[in-house]
């Protein structure tokens, strides 16, 4: 209102000023004052209308502007926020893209969906236990653990999995189960054979997941798939990493993940495409 306000203001002290300035011009000519009025009337009607010409045109102008403008802003707007369409099913793809702490989770979670107890360690993203499980009819004795290895190419090898027979033997249960987005061995699956071990791989996953209730398949991707579940946490801090580019060195240009909290915490990362 004040912007209104002081523009009208502005227009109507200059067309005094114009039309004071015509009658002025008129009376210097003539040096008659009724003659200055009669030229300086048709000049002033003249001028007025084609003020009034010139003031329509700028104001339609202005207005297409502001218009173009706001139309523009709004399409800038909406192609500036990509729109993320959610997973709507479980499928490989979306198994292999899991980072590897949602796919502990998600390991974690299809036990739970069956009923079982269990809970994903806090130690990092390789090596020991990453999940426990435990019995149903005795909530504080485990039953079992598993380990996730959430690899891109590299299969799972015999050395692995002996590994986690030592880690059954070390804790005193007796199941294991080794799940991985790629394969195994043919060296791993015999040493599992005879033996509590399961090898789960990611078509396998798929297959016991897509064996659930309806209800629990969906309730299970709401969870994997709720914020960020691409990018790979800090298995120290717990955090997100950060994309980076090594500047020097014999891998410069290549890109890594680093931990927002360095120099406090100095891991790194490959890129997932590479880190395998």
């Amino acid at each position: 209102m004040v912007r209104r306000r002081r523009k009208g203001r502005k227009s109507s002290e200059l067309v005094k000023f114009i039309f004071l300035s015509t009658i002025l011009l008129s009376y210097a000519y003539t040096k008659d004052i009724k003659a200055a009025l009669e030229l300086s009337l048709p000049l002033i009607i003249l001028g007025t209308i084609l003020w009034l010409i010139i003031i329509s045109i700028f104001s339609d102008l202005t207005s297409s502007t502001k218009s173009s403008r706001r139309v523009s802003g709004r399409k800038s707007q909406l192609t500036a926020v990509p729109v993320t369409q959610k997973p709507a099913e479980w499928s490989i793809a979306l198994i292999k893209k899991l980072e590897w702490k949602r796919f502990e989770e998600l390991c974690a979670g299809y036990y739970q969906a069956k009923g079982i107890k269990a809970y994903v360690t806090e130690h990092g993203a390789d090596g020991g236990i990453d999940v426990l499980l435990y019995e149903m009819h005795d909530p504080d004795k485990i039953a079992g653990v598993v380990q996730c290895k959430s690899w891109t190419n590299k299969p799972v090898g015999v050395k692995e999995i002996r590994e986690l027979f030592g880690i059954m033997t070390d804790v005193g249960c007796s199941l294991g189960v080794y799940v991985t987005t790629t394969k195994y061995t043919s060296a791993a699956s015999s040493f599992a054979e005879g033996k509590d071990i399961k090898l789960i791989d990611t078509q396998q996953l798929l297959g016991l997941i897509n064996e659930l209730p309806l209800e629990s398949r969906k309730d299970l991707l709401q969870k994997m798939t709720s914020g960020d579940y691409t990018t790979p946490s800090c298995p120290s801090c717990g955090i997100k990493l950060l994309s980076k580019t090594s500047l020097k060195g014999k891998y410069s240009g290549e890109s890594f993940w680093a931990c927002s909290n360095y120099p406090r915490c100095r891991y790194t990362m490959q890129n997932p495409k590479l880190r395998n």
